[in-house]
């Protein structure tokens, strides 16, 4: 006989999940906050097939200091491409990241 979730995780049904990043299947039933189910924060495992040398940049940038994630690169790239389709101009994507914002106003700082 399969077991559910609850009878593994019997607190499963009244744990709050707000402050959860990654919301998975599984959890989607239980107590989230409105921001949580936004589809831009929900989080979706696929596989895909990538050309090396793409990967290898991605990859490479993330090893620099300070750096996001490689996957989390991919991503704000694929958010700008989506962007520009809605007719954004290109730099709205940086003009709303708090740490591109913060890396040049300490770039300004220094030469001021």
């Amino acid at each position: 006989m399969k077991m559910g979730n609850n009878a593994i995780d019997p607190l499963a049904k009244e744990r709050d999940l707000t402050g959860k990043k990654i919301v998975r299947r599984r959890d989607v039933n239980k107590l989230l906050s409105a921001a949580a189910i936004e589809p831009r924060n929900i989080k979706v495992q696929i596989s895909i097939k990538l050309d090396a040398d793409v990967l290898e940049y991605f990859k490479e940038r993330a090893r620099r200091t300070g750096a996001a994630p490689y996957q989390t690169q991919i991503n704000q790239i694929l958010r700008d491409a989506m962007g520009q389709d809605r007719g954004e101009f290109p730099g709205e994507a940086l003009v709303r990241d708090d740490r591109f914002v913060d890396a040049i106003a300490e770039r300004i700082k220094r030469r001021l």
